[in-house]
């Protein structure tokens, strides 16, 4: 599949996802990857198929690019980049204190640990779909648990957030193989979780 036909792809399924038009869904994105100036510019671009055509092109070559230096920055590992932009990781993922407001890019399978513990985030949105150990959330902003991952084969953290989450919470939008640690959890319940 060519650059141009992988971005068409990801801005019409990415548009459909979010329930938007291609235009929102490109400037949404277009939002994190680009400097305020140039995305000012782009805000103005109009709306025949041309320019649509040119603008996803663009958005989707220059949030592969940021997506790459984020994951860099932030010294992830043995990652792959999907053509839908998604993040696979073979092997943790370790985000704890790095004063996150926010997971911007999106992962889909990671199979070590994801931490995005002691940070400042408000959304789990950018948490993988798979996680293949443990999942650590805790000491944020949380007040909603969506975005959390579909699946975690080990524990689910989400301890010391603004919301008080119970293991009912965590088992709606999550499958957990391991314990679920909330701030209503027992220590008993933590040592005799599921495969412990």
């Amino acid at each position: 599949m060519t650059t141009e036909q992988e971005a068409l792809t990801w801005a019409e399924t990415g548009s459909k996802d979010s329930q938007t038009d291609v235009k929102s869904f490109l400037l949404s994105k277009a939002e994190w990857a680009y400097d305020e100036f140039d995305y000012e510019i782009i805000k103005h671009i109009g709306d025949t198929e041309e320019e649509l055509y040119d603008l996803t092109v663009s958005v989707y070559e220059k949030v592969k690019v940021k997506t790459e230096a984020w994951l860099k920055e932030m010294w992830i590992k043995n990652y792959t980049i999907n053509d839908d932009l998604t993040v696979d990781v073979n092997g943790p993922v370790d985000l704890y204190e790095k004063e996150l407001t926010s997971i911007p890019v999106q992962f889909c399978k990671v199979t070590g640990w994801f931490n995005c513990s002691r940070n400042q985030l408000t959304s789990l949105v950018g948490a993988p779909k798979k996680v293949g150990k443990s999942f650590h959330c805790f000491f944020n902003q949380l007040t909603s648990l969506a975005g959390a991952p579909h699946t975690v084969l080990g524990w689910f953290d989400c301890t010391r957030n603004l919301g008080a989450f119970t293991e009912e919470d965590v088992r709606t939008v999550c499958r957990v193989g391991g314990a679920i640690i909330t701030d209503v959890t027992t220590l008993e319940e933590i040592s005799h979780g599921p495969g412990q």
